[in-house]
């Protein structure tokens, strides 16, 4: 109960953090002479590619955009719901099924929003708390890029509790890591008194 009011309270601000983040990499992104009126938005899943292919003409759209120099002539960004792999790899993964360098000032991924990006927003609040990373690929790894301090995967943390996970026999076994042996502690505590925080 405690756990869905702070999420009803945080998911308008982090929508919110989310859409000003968009609006701030199109402001910063070409000088003021240079400013383009609009900007646009592309969709990755099905517009921009299907699966890891480019979706009929996609590549050189998204090329039209830039000048020759490789600068920006329309300001752009992508968006995913997708997760579990770090900004700044998907941006280089698009980088390369698109033929579309992104320059080093375009290096802080801004130009890469996916579905777990609002959560850089919640580093400040909850940067020491226990981080239970939940999703497709490596949500731990993403969070912990963040800067999150204390990060275990739902993985992780359904192999310290032998009947949590009712799909467990199915899976490979799965060991510990010998660097998270200073969660364990915590995590028990903080399991049995209800004060973790999921990250989906």
């Amino acid at each position: 109960m405690r756990f869905q009011r702070s999420l009803a309270l945080v998911l308008p601000r982090m929508r919110n953090k989310f859409q000003s983040q968009a609006s701030r990499y199109f402001s910063s992104l070409l000088e003021s002479e240079q400013r383009s009126s609009f900007g646009i938005a592309f969709d990755i899943d099905g517009v921009i590619l299907r699966g890891r292919d480019p979706i009929g003409g996609s590549p050189q759209a998204v090329r039209r955009l830039l000048k020759d120099s490789g600068n920006l002539n329309v300001p752009f960004l992508f968006l995913t719901n997708g997760g579990g792999v770090p900004e700044s790899k998907r941006a280089n993964e698009l980088s390369e099924q698109l033929g579309v360098k992104i320059l080093p000032s375009q290096s802080t991924c801004d130009n890469c929003l996916t579905g777990h990006s609002p959560f850089k927003s919640l580093l400040k609040r909850y940067e020491n708390q226990l981080i239970i990373a939940a999703g497709k690929g490596e949500p731990a790894v993403v969070m912990s890029e963040y800067g999150f301090k204390k990060v275990v995967s739902i993985d992780e943390y359904a192999s310290l509790f032998e009947n949590i996970d009712p799909l467990s026999e199915y899976k490979k076994l799965c060991f510990l890591p010998i660097d998270l042996e200073w969660v364990l502690s915590e995590l028990l505590w903080k399991v049995f008194s209800i004060e973790f925080t999921i990250i989906l």
